[in-house]
């Protein structure tokens, strides 16, 4: 086969043909190479999406964890605002009742300084007892006013301790 080609393209035919071969060698290692590399890459990508599912999943169980939760905290703190509105409406209805009676209490001691007036006044029961008027006019301007200020006293005591209650039952229940 040689002796076709004429003498002078002997060796550049051979030389031909070597690098013929080796760039065929070549390219069937790259191609294994590149067989390998695509299989680890192939091996590699499916330990990434398994990880990358797992931590899906775990973000997906801790979400619905928090949700359930902040849904707990959301229901006490609803109970606790009920519970809270429940205790300043029988404060209220305390405060009525305590002022109806403080009326009343102001009447009774309005009738008994009118008769003791009368009684005063009256020519039979002897001399007159102006510094006694006197007295029980200080007294019961001085009762109504202490009485009126423990009313108002009452009812700030009576709101703080109702949202001191709910503070102490929303740590609670944020904490339980």
């Amino acid at each position: 086969m040689l002796s076709l080609i004429p003498a002078p393209y002997r060796w550049a035919a051979l030389a031909l043909a070597v690098a013929a071969l080796a760039g065929g060698s070549y390219r069937a290692g790259v191609s294994r190479e590149h067989d390998r590399g695509t299989v680890a890459l192939a091996q590699l990508q499916s330990r990434w999406d398994a990880a990358d599912a797992a931590a899906r999943g775990r973000a997906l169980t801790e979400a619905e964890q928090n949700a359930r939760e902040t849904q707990r905290r959301l229901d006490r703190q609803k109970e606790n605002d009920d519970a809270q509105a429940a205790q300043l409406a029988r404060a209220a209805r305390d405060l009525v009742d305590a002022r109806t009676a403080g009326q009343r209490l102001h009447q009774q001691s309005e009738a008994l300084r009118a008769a003791i007036r009368g009684a005063a006044g009256d020519p039979a029961a002897g001399s007159s007892s102006a510094p006694a008027g006197d007295a029980l006019d200080l007294f019961a301007d001085l009762f109504s006013r202490a009485d009126g200020r423990a009313g108002e006293l009452a009812e700030a005591l009576d709101r703080s301790y109702a949202a001191g209650l709910r503070c102490e039952l929303d740590y609670i229940s944020l904490n339980n």
